[in-house]
């Protein structure tokens, strides 16, 4: 997975994915469920993956910042987000939440053409298949 932004303001970064339906965990809906919330941000709650699939406390500077996350361990059957959140380096937990950000993992090695067999297929003797990638 791959995001790039431009950032005004260096700071820290929390960055991780989770299933689409606990997303919501993540939705500030009063200001008394803001520390909460942020709290299981920076705790990385319901996270997937290995260790390059999250990211915590990662400094960002001032210009184009990218995102490169590894690792992740994700199906082809279920939704997933990503979830940000940003603040300055005074870490007062005003920071920026992003939980929207709507991810699918698309099939590999899928394709383009249905796979057909050309002339006799010679199932009667056996069947060897190879590919390129």
């Amino acid at each position: 997975t791959k995001l790039q932004w431009p950032i005004a303001k260096g700071g820290r970064l929390w960055a991780f994915i989770v299933p689409r339906d606990y997303e919501s965990n993540f939705t500030i809906t009063s200001p008394e469920s803001h520390m909460q919330i942020i709290k299981n941000v920076k705790g990385m709650a319901g996270a997937l993956g290995g260790v390059m699939c999250k990211r915590g406390t990662d400094p960002i500077m001032p210009e184009p910042t990218k995102l490169v996350m590894s690792e992740c361990v994700l199906d082809t059957d279920t939704p997933y987000s990503m979830i940000m959140y940003i603040e300055d380096d005074q870490r007062n937990t005003d920071g920026f939440l992003i939980s929207d950000i709507h991810l699918w993992v698309p099939l590999t090695n899928e394709f383009l053409n249905e796979p057909k067999t050309v002339g006799d297929s010679g199932l009667d003797e056996g069947l060897t298949v190879t590919f390129e990638t």
